[in-house]
């Protein structure tokens, strides 16, 4: 991207930086129509932000650029073919951009500037040129597909490009004037002379109240409640002050002129709420004035489409974390929940999974781990532990993974306040501002809890909470994971529906998983000879409202790496639990149809082994122990062979029956069944 931007800047093109995977400037582009950044800015700029894409304000190399989405509909194809007829454009020889969207640029000389607009030649078919500016290749849309120039090659191909015709200028030109008294142009909006002060002010506080509406409602305010809330924002700027003697309102001009201005910004909101343009920078987020009334509930027309135009859900870890969704995972302390999420971090800013056999995942990404509990020196030592397991160097996660503790900078985004629940705003703001910065995609809080100070039980509290990171995953276009707690279990496996405190958490994030220790009955069952602390489920009870839950549990096992940090004054260093995948053994491994052979064999030759009863020096698990190559001397050892023994059973392999012992009395036994081939 910045050889790309130094080269459009040696061709003589104003360079704008363009947010990554986005068509909004990530700076106030329209002082650069006055003071083009150089080369050394240029540089500085993309070596901070090196995904940034790319805009150029044509103008600035008397070039119009024809942006025709023809993708949009057969009328606009048919338009646009209608004017490279008319007005003699040739596709093959003129240079052109293919948008990742399917529309089309046309850049083409021009002898005299034209104002940029939407809609100018016809629906759909937009100019840009002065007051505008164009994202060019190698850009990248949100979903990662490139602008590519077309057949004719790039503007570096053909410094001299096609000429506009006379005609299609002046069509411009006319198009423009004959719209100037009904479309909305922000650019000579915000540039037109007013009278005073004032009513620029008016101006701004009228379009900004549109521009947030907008944001956050989807939708226009409808223009008494637009009125309100601009006129609230409009008398608390200190500039308004009267005007001999009188105030724009004591003059009865103020509504008036406030409802004209509400009238022209309607056009210019409208058509960026439509193309998803809103947050640009020129016009900051901000709180909307409280009014008397509350924001009007809107319905919104929808259309059968088929689905096709609809992107998909932006899953970025396994179906758990996804974009501008929540999701949470409960477990009770010490089980190892912590030592998951940072061993999921590291997958995600590598690129592939560690628990799944370091499986790719769709891309690397950054990753924001944010321990609210302990010092930064013990994630360090998870960290780094977790990175010597898996053979982890910087070279995978370069600047991709982020870690901060609680103990250094509060994350409180919620407090209570005298019975009311109070949004910590500088703080929601500096993390949305922070993760835009740095382009974060995935926040993992640890723990939930001490995000917020209100009480856990209050399920109202606790939804505001949750409402206000919904809110930042949403408007950072991130996932965000919450590591939350359960309630005392006593012995029982985690579920959902166990968290801790209100249910408002588990009730909004969009997948909920718990996680368990295994009970150690299990862990012996499956014929384990390790600690059973070690081995954990997760995904039960799992709350999947964006994608089925998984056929099973999955285990996870911790395991104890040496960090290596041993000294004079600690000898023994430091022991850390790393998670790890791990499927539990089947009590079947290695066991095959020969073994059952031998057994019915020998059972059938008179081998007294047949007994039932383990306690027996007769039991038919030493048997199956001998021909398996099994030892039978632990528990674990045990339960492996009897449950072949039931497998064959089940099977009828063996079949069980009474027989004598040695005191000729009945006994349980068994007898060969069916013979196996």
């Amino acid at each position: 991207m910045l050889e790309a931007a130094l080269d459009y800047a040696r061709l003589g093109y104003t360079v704008v930086p363009i947010n990554a995977g986005s068509k909004l400037p990530s700076v106030k582009w329209r002082d650069l129509q006055t003071n083009p950044w150089d080369a050394n800015q240029i540089k500085a700029h993309w070596e901070k932000h090196p995904a940034h894409g790319i805009g150029i304000i044509p103008a600035s190399r008397n070039t119009v650029v024809i942006d025709a989405d023809v993708y949009k509909a057969d009328t606009v194809q048919q338009d646009f073919a209608q004017i490279c007829i008319d007005h003699q454009i040739d596709l093959s020889e003129a240079v052109t951009v293919k948008t990742p969207s399917g529309g089309l640029h046309v850049w083409l000389q021009i002898s005299e500037a034209v104002r940029s607009g939407s809609d100018v030649l016809a629906d759909g078919i937009d100019i840009r040129c002065e007051g505008g500016y164009a994202i060019v290749p190698p850009s990248l849309n949100e979903a990662g597909k490139p602008y590519r120039w077309g057949e004719a090659g790039s503007v570096f191909d053909n410094p001299i490009l096609e000429p506009c015709h006379p005609n299609l200028i002046e069509k411009m030109k006319v198009k423009r004037e004959s719209e100037s008294a009904e479309v909305f142009d922000l650019d000579s909006f915000m540039e037109q002379p007013a009278a005073d002060n004032r009513e620029k002010t008016m101006r701004n506080s009228v379009f900004r109240v549109g521009m947030e509406f907008a944001r956050r409602y989807n939708a226009i305010p409808p223009d008494d409640l637009w009125l309100q809330m601009a006129w609230a924002l409009y008398t608390s700027e200190p500039n308004v002050r009267p005007r001999n003697g009188r105030t724009l309102e004591q003059d009865d001009r103020g509504e008036t002129m406030m409802r004209a201005k509400i009238r022209s910004s309607r056009i210019e909101v409208q058509e960026r709420l439509n193309k998803g343009l809103l947050d640009d920078p020129d016009f900051p987020r901000f709180d909307l004035p409280d009014v008397d009334q509350e924001p009007p509930l809107i319905a919104s027309h929808y259309r059968i489409t088929g689905g096709a135009d609809i992107p998909p859900r932006e899953w970025i870890y396994g179906k758990h974390y996804i974009r501008k969704f929540l999701s949470a995972t409960v477990a009770p302390g010490g089980v190892g929940k912590s030592q998951q999420a940072i061993t999921e971090a590291l997958s995600m800013a590598c690129g592939f999974d560690l628990l799944r056999d370091r499986a790719m995942l769709n891309d690397r990404y950054r990753v924001w781990y944010f321990n609210l509990e302990d010092p930064i020196e013990e994630l360090a030592r998870r960290v780094e532990a977790t990175a010597k397991y898996f053979n982890l160097t910087n070279e995978n996660i370069q600047d991709r993974l982020l870690i901060d503790s609680g103990r250094d900078q509060k994350l409180l985004i919620a407090k209570e306040v005298k019975g009311e629940i109070v949004a910590v705003t500088p703080v929601i703001e500096s993390i949305i501002s922070e993760i835009r910065e740095k382009e974060i995609d995935v926040l993992i809080v640890d723990p939930f809890i001490h995000s917020h100070a209100v009480s856990e039980n209050a399920n109202e509290a606790v939804g505001e909470v949750v409402d206000h990171w919904k809110y930042i995953a949403n408007m950072a276009n991130c996932a965000i994971e919450m590591i939350h707690h359960t309630r005392k279990l006593n012995g029982t496996e985690a579920s959902a529906e166990d968290s801790r405190g209100a249910s408002a958490l588990v009730n909004a994030a969009r997948s909920v998983r718990a996680i368990s220790r295994v009970p150690k009955e299990q862990v012996e069952r499956a014929g384990i000879e390790d600690d059973p602390r070690r081995f954990f489920y997760s995904g039960v009870g799992d709350k999947a409202n964006l994608a089925p839950p998984p056929d099973s549990n999955q285990w996870r096992k911790l395991v104890s790496v040496d960090l290596g940090n041993a000294t004079p004054e600690y000898p023994d260093g430091d022991n850390i639990g790393v998670v790890t995948a791990f499927e539990p053994p089947n009590a079947f491994d290695m066991i095959t149809v020969h073994h059952l052979i031998d057994v019915q064999t020998l059972m059938a030759k008179g081998d007294e082994r047949i007994r039932k009863s383990e306690q027996s020096a007769e039991w038919i698990g030493y048997l199956v122990s001998e021909v398996c190559e099994i030892p039978s001397e632990t528990k674990p050892q045990k339960i492996r062979i009897k449950e072949i023994i039931k497998a064959w059973v089940e099977s009828g392999s063996i079949v069980e029956t009474q027989i004598k012992n040695n005191h000729r009395r009945n006994v349980l036994g068994y007898e060969v069944g069916t013979f196996a081939k």
